[in-house]
């Protein structure tokens, strides 16, 4: 179970005060990031709050689409970015968190002079499957070769991760708030078409964004804490076991 929301110059500020809140609470964050396909531009940020005992938080931050720097709005998004990005956090991504955020510090939502814990599940992934799926015929032995989040998702879980949408218009505006830009030689029923379509393509993207970090958080609990294969058969009842999570520096339980 989880919630969304998105971050953008039209989002409500009593919804960044509820989400600022949440954020002071919580330690543990997956984070994924995506350019434009067609101006390479950072455009979008994925950032899940992970929890074992209630709904997580997901927020999509569109880095195209921000409010002035000046304004109120824009500083509360900076002060909620700022206390997730943080020494005493753990981010979790897949590759280096810290290489996924440089690139989205034009933006100035947060910095990295003193950066958070982090875990490169891609890389700890490789350890843990090798491991404990040791006669698993399709491991990878080689030292440059790493298992992407589809093919990890589909061994350890036999579930399909769809990454279609990899190389997409991210800075289009997914939040359906923000205006679309429409043809003006669109009228009538092709009007709505296109209207109709557009938005099935946001919706798709919003899923697939939404998708890649619940992906992440699934694999993270097995690969960080060291699970056996039964335990992950048992995946349910090996989270609520652990009560709470632990912050865990690479290489030390």
């Amino acid at each position: 179970m989880y919630s969304y929301y998105h971050i953008d110059r039209t989002t409500a500020v009593d919804i960044l005060d509820s989400l600022i809140d949440h954020a002071q609470t919580t330690q543990h964050f997956s984070i994924d990031t995506e350019n434009d396909v067609t101006t390479h531009r950072p455009s979008l940020i994925q950032m899940q709050f992970v929890y074992i005992n209630q709904p997580s938080i997901i927020i999509l931050i569109e880095t195209q689409h921000l409010p002035p720097e000046s304004s109120p709005l824009f500083i509360k998004i900076r002060h909620l970015c700022s206390l997730i990005v943080t020494p005493t956090n753990c981010l979790y991504a897949w590759g280096n968190p810290i290489s996924e955020l440089k690139n989205f510090l034009q933006f100035n939502l947060f910095n990295l002079t003193d950066p958070p814990i982090t875990h490169n599940i891609q890389s700890e992934f490789k350890d843990w499957f090798n491991d404990r799926y040791s006669s698993a015929p399709e491991r990878k032995d080689q030292p440059n070769d790493q298992y992407s989040l589809q093919h990890a998702i589909k061994l350890v879980f036999n579930q399909w991760l769809d990454k279609e949408l990899t190389l997409s218009n991210w800075g289009c505006g997914i939040d359906e708030r923000l205006a679309i830009c429409i043809p003006q030689a669109l009228v009538g029923m092709d009007r709505v078409r296109w209207l109709a379509g557009e938005r099935e393509i946001r919706k798709l993207q919003r899923q697939y964004a939404i998708n890649d970090c619940l992906s992440l958080t699934k694999l993270m609990f097995p690969v960080v804490y060291k699970w056996t294969p039964e335990q992950v058969q048992n995946y349910e009842t090996s989270l609520k076991s652990k009560g709470t999570i632990r912050i865990i520096e690479r290489g030390h339980l």
